[in-house]
Parts: structure tokens; C-alpha cells; sequence
């Protein structure tokens, strides 16, 4: 598995259910605007916001984790 993978499910297991679902809805199909998720999920267009700019945090701060020291030991 790779890094970046390894980066991707420890902030995804970190988020809230709902920025979850929206992080995987956009990756699923990028060209959703916040309008249409917002419709998708029957919810208010800020709360997609606030809900993507707490996924976007987790996805940032475990990509700045360094990997744990035994990672470098067994590297698989």
C-alpha cells in the first residue's frame, strides 16, 4: 500500500460521517458543486462548507504526520 493511500484512510477514519460522505461524493464526481451536494444530502449549502473544510483539514494533517518509526522498519 502506498503513502498516499495510508494518508488518505488514516483522515478518513478521522472525520465526521458527514464529511466523509461529501470527500467521497466529490471524489466520485469532482464536478459537483456545493449547491448540488448541498441537494444530494438535504442539507444547507454552509454546513457542505463547514463539512469539507473539516475533511480538507484531516486530509492536510495526516499528510504532515510523519510515519510511526516502525514504518521504516517493515515498510509493507
Amino acid at each position: 500500500m502506498g503513502k498516499a493511500n495510508r494518508i488518505d484512510r488514516k483522515a478518513l477514519r478521522r472525520m465526521s460521517p458527514l464529511a466523509r460522505q461529501l470527500i467521497l461524493a466529490l471524489r466520485a464526481d469532482p464536478s459537483l458543486s456545493n449547491e448540488a451536494l448541498a441537494k444530494m444530502f438535504v442539507i444547507s449549502v454552509a454546513r457542505v462548507e463547514a463539512a469539507l473544510v473539516e475533511g480538507l483539514k484531516r486530509l492536510i494533517e495526516a499528510g504532515r504526520e510523519p510515519d510511526p518509526f516502525w514504518r521504516r522498519l517493515w515498510p509493507w
